[in-house]
Protein backbone atom coordinates (compact mmCIF):
# COMPACT_ATOMS: atom_id res chain seq x y z
CA UNK A 1 0.00 0.00 0.00
CA UNK A 2 2.89 2.20 1.31
CA UNK A 3 6.09 2.73 -0.35
CA UNK A 4 9.17 2.95 1.69
CA UNK A 5 9.50 6.84 1.01
CA UNK A 6 6.00 7.05 2.43
CA UNK A 7 6.59 5.30 5.61
CA UNK A 8 9.19 7.28 5.93
CA UNK A 9 7.43 9.96 5.24
CA UNK A 10 4.88 9.17 7.84
CA UNK A 11 7.06 8.33 10.28
CA UNK A 12 8.55 11.48 10.48
CA UNK A 13 5.54 13.41 10.19
CA UNK A 14 4.20 11.12 13.31
CA UNK A 15 7.51 11.99 15.64
CA UNK A 16 7.45 15.75 14.80
CA UNK A 17 3.82 15.86 15.50
CA UNK A 18 4.63 14.32 19.12
CA UNK A 19 7.70 16.54 19.23
CA UNK A 20 5.42 19.74 18.58
CA UNK A 21 2.89 18.00 21.09
CA UNK A 22 5.07 17.61 24.03
CA UNK A 23 7.04 21.04 23.72
CA UNK A 24 3.48 23.09 23.38
CA UNK A 25 2.69 21.57 26.55
CA UNK A 26 5.74 22.36 28.18
CA UNK A 27 5.97 19.09 29.59
CA UNK A 28 9.28 17.98 31.50
CA UNK A 29 10.54 14.79 30.79
CA UNK A 30 11.45 12.89 33.96
CA UNK A 31 14.69 11.60 34.60
CA UNK A 32 15.67 8.39 32.82
CA UNK A 33 15.67 5.19 34.72
CA UNK A 34 18.91 3.68 35.48
CA UNK A 35 20.73 1.42 37.84
CA UNK A 36 22.84 3.90 39.44
CA UNK A 37 20.66 6.65 39.27
CA UNK A 38 18.81 7.80 42.85
CA UNK A 39 15.47 6.32 43.33
CA UNK A 40 14.59 8.95 45.80
CA UNK A 41 15.62 11.72 43.23
CA UNK A 42 13.81 9.96 40.36
CA UNK A 43 10.75 9.78 42.58
CA UNK A 44 10.84 12.73 43.82
CA UNK A 45 10.98 14.73 40.36
CA UNK A 46 8.76 12.47 38.24
CA UNK A 47 5.97 14.54 36.64
CA UNK A 48 3.14 12.87 37.58
CA UNK A 49 -0.30 13.27 36.29
CA UNK A 50 1.13 14.82 33.15
CA UNK A 51 2.69 12.31 30.70
CA UNK A 52 0.70 9.95 28.67
CA UNK A 53 1.42 6.80 27.09
CA UNK A 54 2.77 8.21 24.35
CA UNK A 55 5.72 10.33 25.91
CA UNK A 56 6.67 7.90 28.14
CA UNK A 57 7.50 5.22 25.79
CA UNK A 58 9.18 7.70 23.87
CA UNK A 59 11.03 9.03 26.67
CA UNK A 60 11.64 5.83 28.71
CA UNK A 61 11.15 2.98 25.88
CA UNK A 62 9.21 0.14 25.69
CA UNK A 63 8.40 -1.23 28.82
CA UNK A 64 10.09 -4.81 29.73
CA UNK A 65 6.96 -6.34 31.31
CA UNK A 66 3.41 -4.69 31.55
CA UNK A 67 1.13 -5.68 34.13
CA UNK A 68 -2.00 -5.39 36.16
CA UNK A 69 -2.11 -4.10 39.35
CA UNK A 70 -4.35 -5.09 42.37
CA UNK A 71 -5.86 -1.59 41.81
CA UNK A 72 -7.17 -2.67 38.59
CA UNK A 73 -4.51 -0.14 37.03
CA UNK A 74 -2.21 -0.81 34.21
CA UNK A 75 1.75 -0.59 34.84
CA UNK A 76 4.48 -1.05 33.12
CA UNK A 77 7.38 -2.04 34.41
CA UNK A 78 11.21 -1.44 33.61
CA UNK A 79 13.90 -3.18 35.36
CA UNK A 80 17.14 -2.00 36.13
CA UNK A 81 20.68 -4.70 36.90
CA UNK A 82 24.44 -4.47 37.11
CA UNK A 83 24.45 -7.14 34.60
CA UNK A 84 24.00 -5.51 31.40
CA UNK A 85 25.18 -6.88 27.59
CA UNK A 86 25.09 -4.72 24.87
CA UNK A 87 23.42 -6.34 21.56
CA UNK A 88 23.28 -4.91 18.62
CA UNK A 89 20.27 -4.68 15.85
CA UNK A 90 20.70 -3.97 11.91
CA UNK A 91 17.01 -2.29 11.27
CA UNK A 92 15.15 -3.21 8.21
CA UNK A 93 17.05 0.00 6.67
CA UNK A 94 20.42 -2.08 7.04
CA UNK A 95 21.18 0.61 10.03
CA UNK A 96 22.84 -0.87 12.76
CA UNK A 97 21.52 0.01 16.42
CA UNK A 98 23.17 -0.68 20.22
CA UNK A 99 21.17 -1.36 22.84
CA UNK A 100 22.04 -2.11 26.24
CA UNK A 101 20.03 -5.26 27.46
CA UNK A 102 19.09 -7.28 30.69
CA UNK A 103 17.70 -10.67 30.82
CA UNK A 104 13.81 -9.80 33.25
CA UNK A 105 15.26 -12.73 35.53
CA UNK A 106 18.38 -10.53 36.91
CA UNK A 107 16.30 -7.38 37.32
CA UNK A 108 17.63 -5.70 41.01
CA UNK A 109 15.12 -2.60 40.87
CA UNK A 110 12.32 -1.71 39.33
CA UNK A 111 10.02 1.03 38.79
CA UNK A 112 6.37 0.39 37.34
CA UNK A 113 4.34 3.62 35.94
CA UNK A 114 1.41 3.90 36.99
CA UNK A 115 -1.39 4.98 34.60
CA UNK A 116 -5.02 6.21 35.06
CA UNK A 117 -8.00 5.27 32.84
CA UNK A 118 -6.88 8.44 30.62
CA UNK A 119 -3.46 6.99 29.89
CA UNK A 120 -1.44 9.18 32.54
CA UNK A 121 1.33 8.20 34.74
CA UNK A 122 -0.04 8.85 38.36
CA UNK A 123 2.33 6.87 40.37
CA UNK A 124 5.91 5.63 39.66
CA UNK A 125 6.34 2.91 41.86
CA UNK A 126 10.54 1.71 43.08
CA UNK A 127 11.21 -1.87 43.92
CA UNK A 128 14.58 -2.71 45.62
CA UNK A 129 16.61 -5.01 47.32
CA UNK A 130 16.08 -3.51 50.85
CA UNK A 131 13.04 -0.72 49.71
CA UNK A 132 10.18 0.30 48.02
CA UNK A 133 9.09 3.75 47.50
CA UNK A 134 5.92 5.43 45.39
CA UNK A 135 6.41 8.84 43.80
CA UNK A 136 3.08 9.70 45.23
CA UNK A 137 4.71 8.96 48.91
CA UNK A 138 7.89 11.41 48.15
CA UNK A 139 6.12 14.08 46.86
CA UNK A 140 3.20 14.63 48.76
CA UNK A 141 3.79 17.78 51.90
CA UNK A 142 3.01 16.92 55.05
CA UNK A 143 -0.17 19.48 55.89
CA UNK A 144 0.65 21.15 59.16
CA UNK A 145 -2.15 22.33 61.38
CA UNK A 146 -1.78 26.70 62.37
Amino acid sequence: MFNKTGVLFLSGMLTMLCSLSLMADGMKMPMRFTYEASPEQVLKTYPLGSLKKLAVMSHHGKADKEVRLANGREGWVYGMSKHRTLKTYVTPSGEKKTVIESPLADFERTYTLVFDDDGRVIDALYQGASSNMSALQLQSKPVIDQ
